[in-house]
């Protein structure tokens, strides 16, 4: 899996697809050690909420290109 941070977007890249994100302002996403840390600026109370936005979506992200998305049904 590839994945490109750069200013104000993030690409990811893997067996199943490629995507990209752009980051909201306040918010720094960086590569470490083969995980992506998103910071904000302040506790802003708009900062805080593209915060846990940002990250929802940069986790469904490497989920759905390296291994997909699949629902489950149970039927009764």
């Amino acid at each position: 899996m590839k994945i490109n941070v750069s200013a104000g977007s993030v690409h990811v890249e893997g067996p199943k697809g490629k995507l990209d994100l752009t980051i909201p302002k306040g918010i720094s996403v960086e590569c470490k050690d083969n995980q992506l840390m998103v910071n904000r600026k302040s506790d802003v109370k708009q900062y805080r909420a593209n915060h846990g936005t940002a990250r929802a979506h940069l986790k469904n992200m490497v989920q759905g290109v390296s291994e997909g998305h699949k629902r489950e049904l149970e039927i009764q």
